[in-house]
């Protein structure tokens, strides 16, 4: 319905958009998610079973589109994501960029004789674990603007969020943490969260991340295999720390 009125509506919306940014806001009326409950299994026993899916407002996602086209062009601009680090929601990168550099990395430890020790890591309600203060305090250390940072910040407070099913409704509940699964922001304010994984490693250990998939490694000859074992298990409690 909203394209067959885009002609009469991009005028007043252009308006409204802009003058969000002007005073830093983000509407309260946008930032209600309706939770549909989708099976990840086909024969559900707990609700660990389902995986809560966001369905926002749709002119709050133009709204978060003309965001994300600032703060792409900032963190490709400032080189927040080291090139071969991060791979996930990035333009011209994927799974298969990623797939192809740890490729790469083993088959030329291979050559010079060594074997590679890795751990893959997957974040565990990575969206919907996200700390608000911790996420500014990142955004702060990355150079984002006060004026930015403050957008951001009235974008992630105040959401509240209801489920849905069938004509079943519950109650508004307010989000203290998190972002919504299904939204324009989120994978991008995740990545951030995470983007200085690789500056707690040391040198010699490699970390590829893909969104909320992540790969450690390091490469080593067989006989010094025990130190290298405790090195990735010494790295993992820095992450955890």
């Amino acid at each position: 319905m909203i394209k067959c009125v885009k002609d009469s509506l991009a005028s007043p919306l252009t308006n409204i958009i802009n003058n969000c940014i002007d005073n830093l806001v983000f509407p309260d009326q946008w930032k209600v998610a309706r939770i549909c409950p989708i099976l990840k299994t086909d024969q559900p026993q707990t609700t660990a079973d389902y995986r809560p899916i966001s369905v926002l407002p749709v002119l709050s996602k133009v709204y978060e589109k003309v965001i994300l086209q600032h703060m792409t062009k900032f963190v490709e601009n400032e080189l927040v994501y080291h090139s071969t680090y991060q791979s996930g929601f990035r333009k011209n990168h994927s799974t298969v960029t990623l797939l192809i550099k740890l490729r790469d990395d083993i088959k030329k430890a291979m050559k010079k004789g060594e074997v590679t020790i890795a751990v893959f890591a997957d974040y565990s309600k990575a969206f919907d674990t996200i700390d608000f203060y911790t996420l500014i305090q990142k955004m702060h250390s990355l150079n984002f603007s006060k004026n930015f940072l403050y957008l951001i910040l009235n974008y992630l407070s105040n959401r509240k969020h209801f489920v849905q099913i069938n004509t079943n409704f519950s109650k508004h509940l307010i989000s203290n943490f998190g972002v919504p699964q299904g939204s324009i922001l989120g994978p991008v304010l995740f990545n951030l969260c995470v983007a200085d994984m690789h500056s707690v490693l040391p040198d010699q250990t490699s970390c590829l991340q893909n969104a909320d998939d992540s790969t450690i490694y390091e490469h080593c000859y067989v006989k010094n295999i025990d130190n290298s074992t405790s090195n990735i298990t010494k790295n993992l409690d820095n992450l955890l720390s």
